[in-house]
C-alpha cells in the first residue's frame, strides 16, 4: 500500500510543481521551480521504479511504467519552456499530455484502491485466524479446567474412602465391637 501511495503523491507533487513553474514570472522563482519540478519528476520514476519492483508483472504498474516513460520527454520540454519563460508553449506541452496525465492518475488511484483492498482482506483473514485461535485456547483452557476438576474429585473420593472406613471402625471399636477387622492399606 505504501508504494502505491507515494507514487500516488508523487503524481500530484509533479502536477502541482509543473503548475507552479508556469505559473511563476520572476527568474528566482523559475528556478527555484524548475528544481522543484525535476525533483518531483525524480521522485514519480523512483516511486514508479519501487512500484515495478514490489508488483512485478502487474498489467496496471507496465502500463503506468510505460506512461511515465513516454511523459519524460514532454515533462522536460514544459520545464524548458517555462525557464525560457515561454509560458503559452509549455501550456500547449503540458495540455498535449493531459490524457497521460489522467491515465496516470486514474492507474495510480486504482493501485491504491486494489491495495488498500487486499489489506483489508489479509487483515479480515488475520481477524478470522486470530478469533480461531482464541476460540480454540477458550476449549482447552476449559477442557483442562474440566480435567482438573475430575482429577480432584478422584483424589478427593481415594483420599477420604479410606478415612470412611477407619471412622466406622473407632465407631464400632467406641461401642465394643472387638470383631472388627481393618485391611492393610499402607
Amino acid at each position: 500500500v505504501n508504494a502505491a501511495i507515494t507514487a500516488r503523491v508523487a503524481i500530484l507533487e509533479m502536477n502541482r510543481s509543473q503548475a507552479d513553474l508556469i505559473s511563476q514570472s520572476d527568474a528566482q522563482k523559475i528556478r527555484q521551480a524548475a528544481v522543484g519540478a525535476i525533483r518531483a519528476s525524480s521522485m514519480l520514476e523512483e516511486a514508479v521504479q519501487h512500484l515495478t519492483e514490489t508488483f512485478v508483472d502487474n498489467p496496471s504498474v507496465l502500463e503506468l511504467t510505460r506512461l511515465i516513460a513516454e511523459i519524460k520527454p514532454a515533462k522536460m520540454e514544459v520545464i524548458k519552456a517555462a525557464r525560457n519563460n515561454d509560458d503559452a508553449h509549455a501550456l500547449q506541452i503540458a495540455d498535449g499530455m493531459q490524457d497521460s496525465m489522467a491515465r496516470v492518475e486514474e492507474l495510480s488511484s486504482n493501485l491504491v484502491e486494489e491495495e488498500q483492498h487486499a489489506l483489508a482482506e489479509v487483515m479480515a483473514n488475520q481477524d478470522k485466524h486470530a478469533r480461531t485461535t482464541i476460540a480454540l485456547l477458550g476449549v482447552f483452557v476449559g477442557v483442562g479446567l474440566l480435567i482438573g476438576i475430575i482429577v480432584s474429585f478422584v483424589a478427593a473420593h481415594l483420599m477420604t474412602k479410606p478415612l470412611g472406613i477407619l471412622d466406622k471402625s473407632m465407631a464400632a471399636l467406641a461401642t465394643g465391637d472387638l470383631t472388627i477387622r481393618l485391611e492393610d492399606t499402607g
